[in-house]
């Protein structure tokens, strides 16, 4: 007899963060402002971390233009992969985050030692949790509300081809992860992040699982090459081995017909102005997704 799959891992769970006045404090009565009504817009980025070649990849000098880039993009929910505890002291010290978003990490940032997945949300959280996958790597999840409809959205970075068996580890954290990942009642589940494989890999835990990816549901044959060594200085310098890949995305599963995808675009691509040489935000361009929300 087949052996039976083992158990899912549990989620640890942890508070949200608001804006007090006075610093970041996690209490469950601080309550930022409400996505538009009949709308989520969710985004993606990949923000470079500077733990390695920190003088190539100038992090300091990109940050304002991230900032610029995510308040413009005026998104409800912002999941950031390669954050670092001075990204977040960056992002809790951005007027516009403290005006009008919460934070899954406090100023501590124990979680994204030495570094992880941050969410920030407009919208009131009411669950952060994590949970640790395969090969030192981690998902972590928020909980909201909108308009009715419960919504759990989980950020993710899967390991890279740096791996000789890169395709082989992404696939276990995939089964651990969806072994794990449940709808709340009459609600929808969102991934997004980096999952670091193009559309010549199709791990058939994702395929199984009933997560739709939103990029070629709503612009079939575009590539929505993501990561793109040809326009992007910072990914071109990672070496002549990458490759152009859509490797960010946001997936989609709904227990019904309340939500409904619109529109999938990629932001970040231009050069910041008066960078020299030239750079862009990050390697990564971000992935912005909007919905339509159907309220209960």
């Amino acid at each position: 007899m087949k052996a039976p799959p083992p158990p899912p891992r549990p989620w640890t769970e942890g508070p949200a963060y608001a804006w007090t006045g006075d610093g970041w404090g996690a209490s469950a009565s601080l309550a930022p402002g409400a996505a538009r009504a009949g709308r989520l817009r969710v985004l993606t980025f990949n923000m470079l971390f500077d733990l390695y070649d920190a003088p190539r990849v100038r992090l300091g000098e990109r940050l304002p233009a991230i900032s610029a880039m995510l308040q413009a993009a005026d998104a409800d929910l912002i999941a950031l992969q390669e954050v670092t505890p001075n990204v977040v002291e960056a992002l809790g010290a951005w007027p516009w985050v403290r005006a009008g978003y919460r934070m899954s990490e406090g100023p501590e940032a124990l979680g994204v030692r030495p570094y992880g997945q941050l969410w920030l949300s407009r919208l009131p959280v009411e669950r952060v949790a994590r949970l640790t996958l395969p090969r030192s790597k981690a998902a972590t999840a928020v909980r909201v509300n909108v308009g009715g409809v419960p919504l759990q959205a989980i950020s993710v970075h899967l390991s890279s081809d740096l791996h000789a068996d890169g395709p082989r580890i992404r696939q276990e954290q995939l089964r651990v992860l969806l072994r794990s990942v449940r709808e709340p009642f009459g609600g929808v589940s969102l991934l997004a992040g980096d999952f670091n494989f193009g559309d010549e890999e199709s791990p058939e835990a994702l395929h199984q699982s009933g997560f739709v990816d939103l990029w070629p549901a709503l612009r079939p044959g575009d590539a929505g090459l993501s990561f793109d060594p040809s326009r992007n200085p910072l990914a071109a310098g990672i070496g002549p081995h990458v490759t152009a890949r859509r490797l960010d995305r946001v997936m989609l599963r709904a227990t019904s017909g309340r939500v409904r995808p619109r529109s999938a675009a990629l932001v970040g691509e231009g050069m910041i102005p008066g960078a020299d040489p030239p750079i862009q935000p990050s390697d990564h361009f971000g992935l912005l997704v909007e919905l339509g929300m159907i309220g209960g």
